[in-house]
């Protein structure tokens, strides 16, 4: 994206948190905690944006052009992991999802591609369904 449509963008997503933060004032304290957290960050990363931009506007200079295939293809890996997941249930559509997104981003090791694809799998298992009691989808195979 070019310079201006950042600037727009930064602009657009401050309004969007203030107008959030200002909906959220009728809201309990507990659970309007973390929707406020959210927009806070959403100002504050937008204002980074914003400064960033206009601080490279003045140079003049152009960043080199956003190869924007390995996000379309990381979206669409998403898109196909919520339609298997019931289906192949957490384990194994998270596993490979994960696995998927590494080889998309280029990493070359296919053995610790599958490792920190299974070490993290079973860390984020772990504490969902074991220690906070989080029930996830078993899928097909592991539910019968």
């Amino acid at each position: 994206m070019g310079w201006k449509s950042n600037i727009i963008l930064a602009i657009f997503l401050i309004c969007v948190g203030i107008v959030g933060l200002f909906l959220l004032k009728d809201m309990p304290e507990p659970p309007a905690m973390f929707p406020e957290i959210l927009f806070f960050l959403l100002i504050f990363f937008s204002t980074v944006l914003l400064i960033s931009v206009l601080k490279n506007s003045k140079d003049g200079s152009e960043k080199k052009e956003i190869n924007y295939y390995p996000v379309l293809k990381i979206t669409g890996g998403l898109v196909l992991y919520t339609l298997i997941i019931k289906i192949l249930g957490y384990l194994l559509a998270t596993f490979l999802l994960v696995i998927y997104i590494i080889l998309v981003m280029g990493y070359p090791k296919k053995l610790i591609t599958v490792v920190v694809s299974l070490v993290s799998v079973s860390i984020i298992f772990a504490i969902f369904k074991l220690l906070l009691n989080v029930p996830l989808p078993a899928g097909l195979f592991l539910g019968l």
